[in-house]
């Protein structure tokens, strides 16, 4: 680990001490006052800290399990003393948008009062999915102009079906994904055409006909 994610590491160390002793909500120079306790510290930390909010993010999500979300300054100047009720309200808080950036870390610790969590959960659903549907129409759009046959594209499909698949799929299921079901575009082999399957089914690449016996299934 180099030296840089190495202080990632402890500044994400430091976060999850403040979570324990109730700081739900650090900001980049309350995270730089605990980790550092006792200094005066220069505007320098506060802002190097902050522009490294969102690895520390990553490190809190995939290593120590902590279900978190970036916050913007608009957070700590209005809604730190009143959560926003309203979907409208809580993108307000995140740091999207032209020149707002990162200022802070929240933990989700209440369904009753998800709203942030929910909209950051939302807005990163939301990115993935367009993403995937614009590299699938490309696919699509390539096996169609001959610029990709049929068996590559049908592989790539197959791959983006895979990766798309939730890690607790039953619990998925049971939430609605299963009646939800996104789907993907194939290219009919047979005739060109494009066909549109759930994700989570199978897509078998083209197979060239076979000659056998008239009785064979």
């Amino acid at each position: 680990m180099g030296k840089r994610d190495e202080y990632v590491w402890e500044l994400a160390t430091t976060v999850t001490e403040m979570f324990a002793v109730g700081t739900t909500d650090p900001s980049a120079v309350e995270i730089a006052q605990a980790h550092f306790p006792g200094k005066a510290l220069g505007g320098e930390i506060h802002e190097g800290i902050r522009k490294r909010l969102h690895r520390i993010r990553d490190v809190l999500s995939e290593d120590f399990g902590h279900p978190v979300y970036l916050l913007n300054t608009r957070y700590y100047a209005r809604f730190r003393g009143k959560p926003p009720t309203t979907a409208a309200e809580a993108r307000l808080c995140l740091p999207i948008g032209q020149g707002v950036t990162a200022n802070g870390i929240g933990l989700q610790t209440d369904p009753a009062t998800a709203a942030i969590f929910q909209a950051a959960l939302s807005m990163n659903v939301a990115s993935g999915a367009g993403k995937l549907k614009k590299s699938i129409d490309s696919t699509v759009d390539a096996v169609e102009r001959h610029h990709l046959n049929e068996e590559d594209g049908a592989a790539i499909i197959r791959d983006a079906s895979r990766r798309s698949e939730p890690e607790h799929s039953e619990l998925a299921k049971a939430i609605g994904v299963g009646r939800v079901q996104p789907t993907l575009p194939v290219v009919e082999p047979s005739s060109g055409s494009v066909a549109v399957l759930p994700m989570d089914m199978d897509i078998e690449a083209p197979q060239a006909d076979v000659e056998g016996d008239e009785d064979s299934a």
